[in-house]
């Protein structure tokens, strides 16, 4: 009886040997699944002074001040470089007056039919506050594994002021567009320090009777999660 017992035995592992071959090969075939990388959160604030007078800004004299929460999503990543999507809310926004002698708009804003304004039209000369958001945004980091890493990002968006801004015949609802640089200083996947620079343009779009616009250029300091793929 021990005998047939252990032929049967015998006979069992023979026949489940060339499964367990298969099932082991099977295993080793199948392409490892990476985990899906984790998006970051930080926050950052920007200050701009006497804003200047060129091609895209015709209203200069304002001072600027930002603070934002940022959403930041790993898109992509190569051995040195990373590409990353960014969404800012922008809780607070503050445009105030760094002089009296407003720029009067030129001419050619006002409207077909509406008479050209020739003389300051500031009525309200104390800073104004607004909020908004930046949806589409693009930011490129190098040296992506690194504690020190550079980064270039580009994004735009829009702002709610509580009047119309910069003077009276603009909007309320202004358009934001940006072009930034700066470095990212921390370990990955860690929080860490951005510091950098940033062309901040604001403009209604021609929505309104005067589209004077607002050039910036900013200083921004923030805390931010490096991401790590």
């Amino acid at each position: 009886m021990l005998h047939r017992s252990c032929l049967a035995a015998a006979y069992l592992c023979l026949a489940c040997s060339p499964l367990a071959a298969q099932g082991a090969a099977a295993s080793a075939s199948e392409p490892t699944v990476a985990p899906t990388p984790a998006p970051g959160w930080g926050a950052w604030g920007g200050i701009a002074r006497n804003s200047p007078d060129n091609i895209w800004g015709a209203e200069s004299g304002r001072d600027i001040e930002l603070i934002a929460l940022r959403l930041t999503w790993p898109l992509a990543r190569s051995r040195r470089v990373a590409l990353d999507y960014i969404l800012d809310a922008v809780p607070a926004a503050r445009v105030s007056m760094v002089r009296d002698d407003t720029d009067p708009p030129w001419c050619r804003d006002a409207k077909p039919g509406e008479p050209c304004v020739t003389s300051p039209v500031v009525s309200d000369t104390r800073p104004v506050l607004g909020f908004g958001i930046a949806p589409v945004g693009i930011q490129v980091r190098h040296r992506s594994g690194a504690r020190v890493q550079s980064y270039a990002n580009l994004s735009g968006g829009m702002l709610r002021f509580a009047r119309e801004m910069p003077m009276d015949g603009a909007a309320r609802v202004n358009y934001t567009a940006e072009l930034g640089a700066g470095v990212l200083i921390g370990r990955p996947g860690k929080l860490g320090v951005a510091v950098g620079y940033k062309f901040y343009h604001i403009s209604n779009g021609g929505t309104a009777m005067h589209n004077p616009g607002i050039d910036n250029h900013m200083v921004v300091v923030g805390v931010q999660q490096i991401l790590r793929f």
